[in-house]
This record gives structure tokens, sequence and C-alpha cells, in this order.
């Protein structure tokens, strides 16, 4: 007979084992409808800011070129295209260093307002549109 030949704890994990295989999954309760849905923000927030940075980027870098825009109006169109596409960054990257862990958000905002300080705009500005589209992708 199995019962006799097995241990108090063997036949104490089988009775936990049927007992968790035989138990129902538990039961979500409802939310209303279309509660697992995401809204605009959620699901075009960071496509959106990606384009932005990219309009931004684009539009400074072009008038800056044909002269139709001065040096300090062209960096305002970088300091546009910096918020928008340091806009989902930032935050994880302010979390990662408060927990004093380093990720490719931290460095790459690092990076970015670093080349801002040593007057890169564009540059720093086409590595967060690059870090926000790979992102939204």
């Amino acid at each position: 007979m199995i019962g006799s030949a097995m241990t108090e704890d063997a036949q104490a994990v089988a009775v936990a084992v049927a007992v968790a295989v035989a138990a129902p999954a538990p039961v979500r309760p409802a939310r209303g409808p279309g509660a697992d849905e995401q809204g605009p923000v959620e699901r075009y927030g960071l496509l959106a800011a990606t384009a932005l940075c990219g309009f931004a980027l684009l539009s400074g870098w072009a008038l800056g070129r044909l002269g139709v825009i001065g040096h300090a109006t062209q960096i305002g169109f970088y300091a546009v295209a910096y918020l928008a596409g340091g806009a989902f960054a930032a935050p994880r990257a302010l979390a990662a260093l408060w927990r004093r862990a380093i990720d490719i958000d931290l460095l790459m905002v690092v990076a970015a307002l670093g080349a801002a300080m040593i007057g890169y705009w564009s540059e720093g500005a086409i590595l967060l549109f690059l870090f926000s589209l790979g992102n939204a992708l």
C-alpha cells in the first residue's frame, strides 16, 4: 500500500501538491469596460514626444543652416528637442540615480547633458531622439 509506505512528511507534501493543483485560479475583480486598455498618453505619449523631438531637432538644424534663425533661437529649438526626447528617460534616470544604480537611461541623459555643456547641442538632441525612438519602437 502506498499510504503505509509513505512517511508523514511525504504525505503532507503530496496533500499540499494535490490541493495546489486542484485549487481554482484566483478570480480578478472586474474593473469596468475597457479597464485593460491603455489611455492615449500611455499608448502614444513616447511616440508623440519622439516626433516632437525629431521635429524640433530638424527644424533647429535646418533653419540654422539656412540662416533664417540666430544661434540663440537654434539653441531654443534644441532645448525643446532635449525636453521632448528626455521626457520619458529623465524620470527613470533620476530614479536610477536615487537607487545608486547606473542604467542606460542615466547614461543617455548624462551624455546628452554633457554634449550641451560643451556646446554640442545638436549632437545631444540627436542622441536623445535616437534613444527615444528606440524606446518607442
